[in-house]
């Protein structure tokens, strides 16, 4: 019994550490009248796109101010099928590896009866990557894989 609980406790340990590899997870929230967005990517990742990106940031240094940058570049999020969503950064960090973006954003109407999500981070600079998209609005809850060619994610609610 004694092992079993030691081997858990490892491999529990082992999962709130391991890296996320080639994907980045970016992670839409309603609350209330606001649209949260976390992205988790690993810094290193970050830091090695930098070159890539050249969007004249200093990637080293500014990593999250660089990176937040390029996220809102090739990334956006359409409302009820006419009000873009226009985010700014709240917080950045690293953590176990991993930099930490939150982002937010007012909505006009907080009733969401349809989205529109394109991302196109990362992917045409790594055709290995992968984003992870999480949503998260009132009583929807989904998560998708967007690789490859595959940069939308289209809903009606209603």
């Amino acid at each position: 019994m004694r092992k079993l609980l030691l081997a858990a406790v490892l491999l529990m340990n082992f999962a709130a550490n391991a890296h996320i590899g080639k994907i980045a997870v970016f992670k839409y929230t309603q609350v209330e009248s606001t649209i949260q967005l976390e992205v988790i990517i690993d810094h290193k990742y970050a830091v090695g796109f930098g070159e890539s990106i050249n969007n004249g940031c200093d990637f080293n240094g500014l990593t999250a101010l660089c990176m937040s940058k390029y996220i809102l570049e090739n990334t956006s999020l359409i409302i009820n099928d006419s009000t873009t969503i226009v985010f700014e950064i709240a917080d950045s960090k690293i953590e176990k590896g991993h930099l930490i973006m939150n982002f937010s954003a007012k909505l006009s109407n907080p009733k969401i009866e349809a989205f529109q999500i394109e991302n196109k981070c990362f992917v045409p600079l790594d055709k290995a990557f992968r984003n992870r998209v999480k949503i998260n609005f009132d009583n929807y809850r989904k998560s998708y894989m967007l690789k490859g060619n595959n940069f939308n994610i289209q809903k009606k609610l209603n």
